[in-house]
């Protein structure tokens, strides 16, 4: 259910049903917001990423997965409008999984995927930064059965 609240009057409304919007499962991981476009909401989770740009009054797809990938964060470049970054983690904890990268550099309107070349990894992402490094962005990824893995020169 997508529902705002205002704790001073205790007013509420019904936005919603999320299963219109991200597939089923689709539980919410993370909620974040855009450093140059104030009113613009971010919720990651099961099966994808929604937005609102209006303070959560209404909301849209952003990124879709039909494997109902997790997605645990999402990071909007402070240094670059219009780009995001994300990664997933697929409910397969006792196998290694693909560390796949999310990129889009236009708002979300394309996304390109980058897979890490080591089939064995334990690829799960749980927790992205990124920072600038020289002038660089580079980004760090916690991973699901630990470790961190640095990637740079990101196109």
């Amino acid at each position: 259910m997508l529902e705002r609240y205002d704790l001073g009057d205790g007013s509420h409304a019904d936005l919603g049903d999320i299963r219109a919007l991200l597939p089923t499962p689709s539980a919410i991981k993370a909620v974040g917001f855009d450093p140059h476009e104030p009113r613009r909401v971010f919720a990651s989770g099961v099966g994808g990423i929604m937005q609102s740009r209006d303070d959560g009054a209404s909301w849209k797809a952003l990124l879709l997965n039909a494997e109902s990938r997790f997605f645990f964060d999402l990071i909007v470049d402070e240094a670059a409008p219009g780009t995001i970054y994300t990664a997933g983690w697929s409910k397969i904890p006792d196998e290694p999984q693909p560390l796949i990268l999310e990129i889009t550099h236009d708002d979300g309107v394309t996304w390109n995927r980058y897979r890490h070349p080591d089939q064995d990894i334990y690829g799960g992402v749980y927790a992205l930064l990124v920072r600038d490094e020289e002038n660089e962005p580079v980004l760090y990824a916690g991973l699901f059965r630990g470790g961190v893995v640095r990637v740079s020169k990101i196109p």
